[in-house]
């Protein structure tokens, strides 16, 4: 019979032990939110005293805060959130008749309690909470010659650096998007005692917001990468589908009205060479998924999903049809076309989705294109014509494409 001795016990309780600790601070630092909060103030001390008016200014927070669960729809508790908000806040308001200003520069330290009444939604929410805040500067200006100039001694200024006040705050959350939240919030200093020729504490303040969650970017970035590398994934399992390009009627009858018939002939002769290029190029240098190619001519089939009698090898022979996964088709064409990347018609290896919708990163990057002086001759780029380039040409811009996607295929998602 096998024993266990009262020190191997021990050593697994603690074992156990050590490994719930671990994987409850895991859960609780998810819960965990910081960021940044910015905005306008304005102090409406004119509703207690007709000799002084408000003045708009601005401040600046950071915040960390934590829900009390991350479940808020089951109780009263669980509908709670917490804040913790430090930050300047600068604050002004004038005299009326002397047009007199002053101007106060506090630190402040929000401690607030933010509440969700929907229980189905954390789009809006009601806070409350006690803010104390230190006089960090202060000063008086006075107008002369229609310019404000500080008055250093100033009798009717009675504050003083480092005065302390205690302000209750409440107001209104709304969420915004997936990163940023707009906030209401009005501030009631219990140290507003500002009157006419008496100026005295901290007046009180409606402050109008905008928050920035640094947790959320990064949730919403986690997110976009996590999907962009499943769809990688996906179409690794499935077809790309390359275009080659045709001289269609209209082409050619340009080239005749142009040039003559051996002109036309030169240009075909040209262009079938291109396509055989490309072609061996996703052979040499292709290995992310399988690859089938097709004729421009054919391209409004493939948009309408009619796949049959449309492929071609590397003789431009017709394929017999075989069993394709049109749900999981990518595809991709040497064409000078606009680039989402650049922003200009540019000539390269651009990537369709599978009714021709142009892909973004990852499958669009610089290296797609073959820029000014790629295979060594800049006139290849004023002329923005693919007969001029070369089977290395092609490889390499292959090879750069299949690299990256293989790369990210082999991301953890």
């Amino acid at each position: 019979m096998l024993k266990i001795t009262h020190r191997e016990l021990k050593n697994k309780y603690i074992i156990a032990i050590f490994l719930m600790v671990i994987g409850l601070t895991q859960t609780q630092a998810q819960l965990w939110n910081y960021g940044i909060s910015g905005g306008l103030n304005f102090t409406p001390i004119g509703a207690t005293s007709n000799d002084l008016t408000g003045r708009g200014l601005y401040f600046i927070n950071g915040f960390i805060s934590r829900p009390y669960s991350e479940y808020h729809s089951n109780s009263f508790l669980n509908s709670i959130e917490f804040m913790f908000e430090p930050g300047l806040n600068f604050l002004s308001f004038r005299e009326v008749q002397s047009d007199t200003r002053y101007n106060f520069n506090y630190l402040d330290a929000n401690f607030s309690v933010y509440f969700i009444p929907e229980k189905t939604s954390r789009d809006l929410k009601l806070f409350f909470g006690i803010r104390p805040s230190r006089l960090l500067n202060h000063n008086t200006e006075i107008i002369e010659f229609g310019v404000y100039r500080p008055l250093i001694n100033d009798p009717n200024n009675k504050n003083t650096n480092g005065m302390i006040d205690v302000a209750l705050t409440g107001g209104i959350n709304i969420n915004m998007g997936d990163v940023v939240q707009a906030e209401l919030r009005y501030v009631h200093a219990f140290t507003n005692n500002n009157s006419f020729g008496n100026i005295n504490g901290r007046p009180s303040a409606v402050e109008v917001g905008i928050r920035l969650s640094a947790t959320d970017v990064r949730n919403k970035f986690t997110a976009i990468e996590g999907n962009m590398t499943n769809q990688v994934k996906r179409l690794q399992r499935g077809t790309l589908l390359v275009m080659l390009a045709t001289l269609n009627k209209k082409e050619q009858q340009q080239i005749l009205n142009s040039g003559t018939e051996t002109d036309l002939n030169m240009q075909m002769v040209a262009l079938d060479q291109a396509n055989k290029n490309i072609i061996q190029a996703f052979k040499t240098a292709y290995s992310f998924s399988k690859v089938m190619y097709f004729m421009d001519s054919s391209a409004y089939k493939v948009a309408g999903g009619n796949f049959n009698d449309i492929f071609v090898d590397e003789n431009f022979n017709v394929l017999p049809t075989s069993n394709l996964d049109t749900a999981n088709i990518f595809i991709a064409a040497f064409s000078e076309d606009v680039s989402a990347f650049t922003q200009k018609v540019d000539y390269g290896l651009h990537v369709f989705g599978r009714n021709f919708e142009a892909l973004p990163r990852p499958f669009l990057a610089a290296d797609n294109y073959f820029g000014v002086n790629f295979g060594g001759d800049p006139l290849n780029y004023l002329r923005k014509n693919k007969y001029y380039f070369q089977l290395e040409d092609y490889v390499k811009i292959v090879k750069r494409f299949n690299n990256r996607m293989l790369r990210i295929s082999l991301i953890k998602s």
